[in-house]
């Protein structure tokens, strides 16, 4: 129990509300938060792949262009900063590594996500030149 809340509504109510640079945060600052951060990891590996599409509408047509530069961290982005970010977090972070390498997804993004992920890993290619060829990738998959 924390705050006298019990464990099952930080699970189901907190977590699940805060977006990933808030989880990451809630990890590195409260020790209660980090006996739970493979959960919370989890929860973060979560986000990161199946973050929903945003659409906009443009008026006067019948069109939604789907929306490229979300600022939130997530696969799903043409946002070169993000995608920056994105792998970073993969690089510094060995649970959310292991969990994409170990992902055995048809998703065409995914599968090329994790191939970055591997080869900046293995210092094959830099964080930049990666978040660069994902964004060219993403913009010719769209």
């Amino acid at each position: 129990m924390f705050f006298g809340l019990p464990d099952k509504f930080w699970k189901h109510n907190y977590y699940s509300s805060l977006h990933i640079k808030d989880l990451l945060t809630l990890l590195q600052t409260c020790k209660y938060f980090n006996k739970q951060k493979k959960y919370i990891y989890r929860i973060i590996y979560c986000k990161l792949i199946n973050s929903p599409y945003l659409e906009i509408h443009i008026p006067g047509t019948n069109i939604a262009q789907p929306h490229y530069f979300c600022k939130d961290l997530t696969i799903h982005t043409n946002n070169v900063n993000v995608i920056h970010e994105v792998l970073t977090l993969l690089n510094n972070n060995k649970y959310l590594r292991n969990m994409f390498i170990k992902s055995n997804s048809t998703r065409k993004c995914l599968r090329k996500l994790t191939h970055i992920v591997n080869t900046v890993y293995d210092k094959k290619i830099t964080i930049h030149t990666g978040s660069r060829e994902y964004s060219e990738y993403r913009d010719d998959f769209l």
